[in-house]
């Protein structure tokens, strides 16, 4: 069986999430495990940046083994597309959770424990060495046992060396923008505090 078939790999169970760039299906693996999809929707598999970036988010989130973190565990190049493979972990976002309107207990009585995992999750990728870049809610994931777990390197960037940051350049503004930070604005190079 050629690995490089994701779709044939894999069989598709369910479409989680749409975004604007990409998508998440439940699948699972011959093996009968269950893991999660993250692959480019239609429109995006003919951008060379596209492919790219799905790429590069595979090849960073793969160098991270935490916890608090979602597990990358595979990049397939394809054809016919690209799909990163992570493993499943049934949860909702924080985002969801807060805004439900007949309240989450969960978020109340085990704030400070979910906080704790927020910090302990974003320490450990600084300390690897990179930037989350797209901070927000959505991108936080807790389980009904109140585990929580970072998810989508989309945008991530590595931290610039110290003679690096010094370098003029042209930082692009990516992120969901009522959460992009002020020097992401002001075309600044990222740091841990990004």
């Amino acid at each position: 069986m050629a690995r490089e078939y994701a779709d044939l790999y894999y069989h598709v169970e369910a479409i989680l999430w749409t975004g604007e760039n990409a998508e998440i299906c439940r699948a699972s693996a011959p093996d009968g495990s269950i893991v999660v999809l993250k692959r480019l929707r239609a429109h995006r598999l003919r951008e060379r940046a596209g492919l790219a970036s799905l790429k590069r988010e595979a090849r960073m989130a793969m160098c991270i083994h935490h916890p608090n973190v979602i597990s990358v565990t595979d990049y397939i190049p394809g054809p016919p597309s690209p799909v990163i493979v992570m493993e499943y972990f049934p949860s909702r976002n924080l985002k969801v959770r807060v805004l439900d309107r007949r309240g989450d207990p969960l978020i109340t009585r085990r704030c400070h424990d979910i906080l704790v995992q927020m910090a302990t999750a974003l320490l450990f990728v600084h300390e690897q060495g990179i930037i989350h870049m797209d901070l927000k809610p959505e991108n936080f994931l807790l389980s009904d046992d109140c585990r929580l777990k970072l998810t989508d390197f989309a945008l991530a960037a590595l931290v610039a060396k110290s003679w690096r940051r010094f370098l003029p350049g042209r930082f692009r503004i990516a992120g969901t923008r009522p959460y992009i930070a002020p020097e992401t604005l002001l075309r600044r190079a990222p740091d841990v505090r990004t």
